[in-house]
């Protein structure tokens, strides 16, 4: 790897970062915490450096996403080769990386869109497995029958919300145009307050949405039949959201039944402490709110610095005051990203009495390999484990609602195949084991089990290179008869020789 890091604010190469996070560690790894990392079996190393300006310096946010790698539409030719020459890629993964960052290309609304690509200096530091987390692969932005512009049904999708079945998901109050949410299920408001993040996972579908640069013009707009016009909200208009979105949950009757609020992005924790202790000051008028959550990729994907003590004593004050249960949802991409860092942070938010949940999007090549379940179960049961060492319950397995990549993409059989093993065979103890394994798309959440494969049916397209999934939920009929409640059709892209084969499920006969 070259040394210099890619940035046009950037004054710092990679030996300088290692000295500064070497200064900001000796500084906040205490006993209890370099127990916690002894048990993890990390192979950290720190110099001796006691520089109070350099651990200052590695513990500023806006450190980090100034010194970041950031490339736009505005780069150059010579940043990007730099770019793939700094990590390694081929001269072709290169070239279509520059197509991407340069060229773009059209979306659904004949709008030209581009990658920006963004890998923060801690990435950086903790090596190749994390940092290819944040490379697009060579196949973003081909078009695929599978790719979905809003695969979670936030703006125009249809609710699943006892009383108001298929009533638009998107939630509008008081003659007013600005989204409040997703209202997706009864008792749940998915809270978007911004699409910006600068964090950069490369095959976010909100990045196609939002920006990894924040920007200050007129908020996007689109029209849903039944809604009309819907305005995305950003920071500037998120205490008005947040007002409208109390009147709405103590006022209409669909908002009634709603007391578990998830604070979504973009990246809400960069807003700064003091608008986050102006939104939670507005939520304290919700009548019926119980549960709290924060979604957040800081603590596992870059920035685990956000989680100061200021933030904190904000939570902890707010739910003391109304009795409302906060959590943390904290997405992970696999077992090297748990840093001293992120256990620096995550004892801070257990300090004030907040637990943790890990979501784990299935990613190939990330924490699954096609090529290798061996090295597949090893490296999941590493991160199951590490999490809970951590004190991060691992919550959820995470089928990849949302592929804009086929390279990153894992088939749900494979995957059911690997939640047998890992999961439903006992071989690991059950604090380790995720709730559930779940697919996030815009007919609902589906819960999956290793018993799916026997109970779905499989459709192959190969013209669209699609596989289509009948999936059943069973329910109550109220008189204890056994039935299917409903069916759920998940389509993922076909890949060749892991869901091509249409009788594949045909096993279920043999059982």
């Amino acid at each position: 790897m070259q040394n210099k890091i890619i940035h046009k604010k950037a004054a710092f190469n990679v030996k300088e970062m290692f000295d500064l996070r070497s200064a900001y560690l000796n500084k906040f790894i205490d006993v209890k915490i370099k127990k916690i990392l002894n048990r993890l079996t990390s192979s950290l190393k720190i110099s001796k450096i006691y520089d109070e300006t350099k651990s200052k310096l590695w513990g500023d946010v806006k450190f980090h996403i100034d010194n970041r790698i950031h490339l736009n539409n505005k780069a150059t030719f010579k940043e990007i080769y730099t770019f793939g020459s700094m990590f390694s890629l081929t001269k072709q993964h290169t070239e279509h990386l520059r197509k991407i960052i340069l060229d773009g290309c059209t979306n659904n609304h004949r709008e030209r869109t581009y990658y920006d690509l963004s890998i923060l200096p801690l990435n950086i530091v903790l090596g190749k497995n994390v940092i290819d987390y944040f490379i697009p692969p060579s196949d973003y932005f081909d078009f695929k029958s599978t790719n979905q512009e809003d695969p979670y049904g936030i703006i125009s999708g249809k609710s699943r919300s006892y009383g108001f079945k298929s009533k638009p998901t998107a939630i509008k109050y008081a003659g007013s145009n600005l989204l409040l949410g997703a209202n997706k299920f009864t008792h749940t408001l998915l809270f978007n307050v911004d699409f910006h993040c600068p964090i950069g996972c490369s095959d976010c579908y909100k990045a196609r949405i939002g920006t990894r640069e924040y920007f200050t013009g007129s908020n996007k707009q689109y029209s849903i039949q039944e809604l009309g016009e819907v305005i995305i909200p950003k920071k500037s208009t998120v205490i008005e959201q947040a007002k409208q979105t109390v009147a709405w949950l103590n006022e209409d009757k669909r908002g009634n039944n709603v007391y578990d609020i998830i604070i979504s992005g973009g990246e809400p924790l960069m807003f700064s402490n003091e608008l986050i202790e102006q939104l939670l000051s507005v939520f304290k008028k919700a009548k019926y709110l119980k549960i709290l959550r924060i979604c957040t990729g800081t603590i596992f994907l870059g920035l685990p610095f956000r989680i100061d003590t200021q933030l904190m004593e904000i939570l902890r004050s707010f739910s003391d005051e109304t009795g409302v249960r906060i959590t943390i949802q904290a997405h992970i991409g696999n077992s090297n990203m748990i840093s001293p860092e992120s256990i620096i942070a995550i004892q801070k938010i257990k300090k004030a009495g907040f637990n943790i949940y890990a979501q784990i999007p299935i990613k190939n090549n990330i924490n699954f390999f096609l090529e290798d379940p061996k090295k597949t179960i090893a490296e999941l049961s590493l991160l199951l484990q590490k999490l809970v060492i951590a004190d991060v319950e691992p919550y959820m397995f995470i089928v990849d609602m949302h592929p804009s990549t086929n390279e990153y993409y894992v088939p749900i059989e494979p995957l059911l195949q690997v939640w047998g093993d890992l999961i439903e065979s006992h071989d690991y103890p059950g604090i380790e084991r995720p709730r559930t394994l779940s697919v996030l798309f815009e007919q609902g959440n589906v819960v999956l089990s290793g018993n799916t494969l026997f109970a779905m049916e499989k459709k192959v397209n190969k013209t669209e290179q699609s596989v289509t999934y009948k999936i059943p939920r069973v329910g109550s009929t109220g008189y204890w008869k056994n039935s299917i409640k409903e069916y759920f059709e998940y389509t993922e892209p076909l890949i060749l020789g892991l869901n091509d084969d249409p009788h594949s499920l045909f096993m279920k006969k043999v059982f």
